[in-house]
């Protein structure tokens, strides 16, 4: 991928300044990363303005929720080493 130079040394800035000092590769993967993120929560914030789909999302969860422990004893009585 080529980047003209303004927009390297932009990516570079974001990286030394918002990431540590990151290389700049690592700082894209975080800014997509983010990026992915906020699409999530912009849909969470759809979903959570209409009052019926946000009950089918909610109850469609709590399901899943449930369905993924099924029969399974709960972590912290397999290994107590793990929970003190």
């Amino acid at each position: 991928m080529r980047l003209d130079t303004g927009l390297r040394h932009e990516l570079a800035e974001i990286a030394r300044r918002d990431f540590s000092s990151v290389p700049p590769a690592e700082a894209l993967r975080r800014l997509i990363r983010e990026h992915q993120v906020n699409k999530i929560m912009t849909r969470y914030q759809q979903l959570q303005a209409d009052p019926e789909e946000w009950a089918r999302y909610r109850a469609e969860a709590e399901l899943t929720d449930k369905a993924g422990g099924d029969g399974l004893p709960p972590g912290a009585d397999e290994y107590p080493e793990y929970t003190q």
